[in-house]
């Protein structure tokens, strides 16, 4: 009997819980409140408020939006969405009967002003959970490729410096060996141009005596045959 009645009190629970707030349907402040309802009833009703003040005389539930406050004291109250109760007295019918604790009842109330209403006062609780939890998964989403994004950016500007730290190795090491072929061209040039004037002497030397050769046996020839 325990467990059934566990079990109906929880299906209850989340039925109200997957419901819209009661207060935000209109008929029920239309049709159903009326004035010299207990607090109990307007409970029932309307639901618990988001605010209220309490005194020894008088109750201001406020459904809509709360008071604003200041030090602890109320500067300013809305206007709409407000239940107000007074405290009534019930005298007992006899001398006997004790006298039972003070009721109070609504004397005046204002619909909320539904234009003005936000969106989320008429989602159930449900509801407004299961966005809320789908918007933090969006932002934790969006984080995540935020951060994805920022590393790949790293990533991209890490390989830029390498690749232009490679770029630099790579001309200093062309220009180290433009500068080492340079120096070995200009030894070799260095070493061959002794070797080359001898023999540049030599050919000198052998052309003319070739040449005074020839004028001499061309002297002897004509001294020959014309003598």
């Amino acid at each position: 009997m325990k467990i059934s009645t566990l079990i109906c009190i929880v299906l209850l629970c989340s039925a109200a819980s997957a419901q819209a707030p009661k207060w935000t349907d209109a008929r029920n402040w239309r049709l159903k409140l009326e004035p010299y309802m207990t607090t109990r009833q307007v409970r029932l009703l309307l639901g618990e408020p988001i605010d209220r003040e309490v005194s020894t005389i008088a109750q201001i539930w406020y459904y809509e939006k709360g008071p604003t406050r200041q030090a602890g004291k109320v500067v300013k109250r809305p206007n709409r969405g407000i239940v107000r109760f007074e405290r009534q007295k019930i005298v007992p019918r006899t001398n006997r009967t004790p006298p039972p604790a003070p009721t109070f009842v609504v004397v005046s109330f204002t619909e909320p002003d539904w234009p003005n209403v936000p969106p989320d006062a008429f989602k159930s609780r449900q509801q407004l959970a299961r966005e809320q939890q789908a918007q933090a998964t969006l932002e934790k989403r969006k984080a995540a490729e935020e951060q994805r994004l920022r590393t790949m950016k790293e990533k991209e500007a890490l390989a830029k410096e390498r690749q232009e730290q490679l770029e630099t190795a790579r001309q200093e090491q062309r220009a180290l060996f433009e500068e080492r072929r340079r120096q070995l061209q200009a030894r070799m040039q260095a070493d061959e141009t002794p070797a080359e004037e001898p023999e540049n002497l030599l050919s000198k030397y052998l052309y003319a005596v070739g040449t005074i050769t020839l004028a001499i046996a061309a002297a002897v020839f004509l001294k020959k045959r014309y003598l």
